[in-house]
C-alpha cells in the first residue's frame, strides 16, 4: 500500500529547505572539504518488470559485483515519487578509478560484462549516471552503524551564481534544526559530472514512515527553540523535488566490520 506525505509535511520539508537561504550577500568564505565521491545512478523500469528486475539483480549483479571487488552498494527504491525508480550509489575512491575496467568486467571479462548489461538492460525505460561530490560538511553522520530502513530524498537545484550564499545558509541554518530533530543522519553531495552543476542531492535517514511523520514537530520545536525565522527571500533555491524510498538490503552491499586490535 502506498503512502502519502501530509500537507503539514511537505510544508514543513520545504520550509527546511526555504530557511537555509537567509543569509547575507557578502561574507567570508572557507573552503569545503575534500570531495568524496560516488556514483550515483537512477534507473527507472519497464512496467510490471519490478519484481523480474529485483531477483535478476540479485542473483546476477550482485554477485559479480562482489566478484569484482565492490565493497559497498546501496539500492533505494522510490515509494513515494516515480515507484519505478531505483537509485543505486557506489562510493568511489576517486575519479580516477572511471579509467579502470568495471567490476562486471572485473569479475566477468569484458565480453561476458557486455553480456550481463545487454541481458540487463531490457529492464530499463531509462538509465542516468551521475558522479556525486559528498560534502561532509553539509552532513550529519550516521547516529548508528545500522543503515536506516528510509530516506527522504531531496533535489535541489540553486539559482546559477548563488551556491556559495545557499551552502552557506543550509550549514549555519538547516544542520542544528536537523541535528536538534533527532534524524538517524544527513547526507549531501553535489553533481559534479552528468548533471546540472548547480544541484545539489541530500537524504534524510529514518527507520519508519513513523520516524518520518514526527520529524515535522521535531523540526518546528527544533526551529523555535533555536529561534530561527522559518521565512525566507525567494530566489536562492530555483526549484526542488522530494520523494520517500526503502533501503534494499537483498540488492545492497555492506561494508565488511572493521576489526579491532585485541
Amino acid at each position: 500500500m502506498k503512502r502519502k506525505l501530509t500537507k503539514s509535511l511537505i510544508l514543513t520539508i520545504s520550509t527546511l529547505l526555504l530557511t537555509v537561504t537567509f543569509v547575507p550577500l557578502i561574507y567570508p568564505q572557507t573552503p569545503p572539504a575534500a570531495p568524496q565521491f560516488s556514483r550515483l545512478q537512477v534507473v527507472k523500469l519497464n512496467p510490471g518488470m519490478s519484481d523480474e528486475w529485483r531477483k535478476f539483480y540479485q542473483t546476477e549483479i550482485v554477485p559479480a559485483l562482489k566478484k569484482g571487488g565492490v565493497k559497498q552498494h546501496s539500492v533505494w527504491r522510490v515509494m513515494q515519487g516515480d515507484v519505478r525508480e531505483y537509485v543505486l550509489i557506489t562510493p568511489l575512491e576517486s575519479l580516477a578509478q572511471l579509467d579502470e575496467p568495471g567490476a562486471l568486467a572485473k569479475a566477468l571479462g569484458e565480453e561476458a560484462a557486455t553480456a550481463l548489461n545487454k541481458k540487463q538492460s531490457r529492464f530499463f525505460a531509462e538509465w542516468n549516471t551521475y558522479i556525486i561530490a559528498g560534502r561532509p560538511d553539509l552532513s550529519i553522520a550516521p547516529t548508528s552503524t545500522d543503515v536506516p530502513k528510509l530516506g527522504l530524498a531531496m533535489k535541489t537545484i540553486v539559482t546559477p551564481g548563488r551556491v556559495p550564499e545557499w551552502v552557506k545558509g543550509f550549514k549555519e541554518n538547516a544542520l542544528p534544526v536537523v541535528q536538534k530533530a533527532g534524524v538517524k543522519g544527513l547526507l549531501t553531495g553535489r553533481v559534479t559530472l552528468g548533471g546540472d552543476p548547480n544541484e545539489f542531492r541530500s537524504l534524510i535517514l529514518f527507520d519508519s514512515y513513523a520516524d518520518l511523520d514526527k520529524f515535522q514537530g521535531a523540526y518546528s520545536k527544533a526551529a523555535a527553540e533555536l529561534k530561527l525565522s522559518p521565512m525566507a527571500p525567494a530566489g536562492i533555491v530555483a526549484h526542488s523535488e522530494f520523494l520517500v524510498a526503502r533501503y534494499m538490503p537483498e540488492l545492497s552491499i555492506r561494508p565488511e566490520p572493521q576489526k579491532t586490535a585485541k
